[in-house]
């Protein structure tokens, strides 16, 4: 509400933006690593983590208006398989190859060459052993729709579905209309029976494009649900 666009009815401080942002850059920042974290007092000493999910939601509110972006992109390949980094999960595969896609512009060459790498094993582990036949993805501490959702969102973030969304490759992907067919039919099949008002379903369905799809299911489930 207060980096980006508040609602209209929502009133802060007018200094409250600049005060926050200060903080953010030069307080709640590691200048060391680029990141934003939790931070620990333990014996009188301040301890601060590498979070990817905090850095994530920053950078993203921010959209991508951060220093020090070598810094998070080394950080980022660092942390992969390491508490407070990124594991093998769709749901940890977006906000790294967020951090990637927004930080292109500023890697370098051999800083691309290593994220091209790693976006391609996220890729080549979501198709081949998430993604399943039926369009729906492999359920990992998540519900099926949230996993439906991060599984869309991963592959979108990265161009699979979009040739000019992508930043890291020029190949084509054969299969990828496909695959945008299954998992919009999947979510078709299922989005009545969604939990938390279906909502990650609809974000699923407008991140692909099918925004005639989700606006027709919404109308049906309101007349099931008379």
């Amino acid at each position: 509400m207060i980096t980006q666009a508040p609602p209209a009815f929502y009133q802060f401080h007018p200094q409250l933006k600049p005060a926050l942002i200060d903080w953010i850059m030069n307080t709640a920042r590691d200048p060391e690593t680029g990141y934003w974290g939790e931070h620990y007092v333990r014996k009188g000493r301040v301890t601060k983590t590498r979070d990817i999910s905090i850095t994530f939601h920053i950078v993203s509110y921010l959209n991508g208006e951060v220093p020090d972006w070598p810094k998070i992109i080394d950080t980022t390949l660092a942390i992969k398989g390491v508490t407070y980094g990124w594991m093998t999960s769709n749901h940890d595969h977006v906000g790294a190859a967020e951090l990637f896609r927004l930080g292109w512009k500023h890697a370098s060459p051999a800083q691309q060459a290593a994220v091209r790498t790693e976006i391609q094993s996220m890729l080549d582990w979501c198709l081949h052993d998430s993604l399943r036949p039926d369009g729906s993805f492999t359920v990992d501490q998540e519900s099926v729709e949230a996993s439906e959702y991060f599984g869309v969102s991963f592959l979108v973030r990265i161009g699979y579905f979009d040739h000019a969304r992508q930043f890291w490759t020029d190949r084509n992907f054969p299969n990828a209309a496909r695959d945008r067919e299954r998992i919009i039919g999947f979510i078709r099949s299922h989005y009545a029976s969604a939990g938390a008002g279906g909502s990650p379903y609809r974000n699923a369905l407008s991140q692909l494009g099918a925004n005639r799809e989700r606006k027709e299911l919404d109308g049906k489930t309101r007349e099931e649900g008379r």
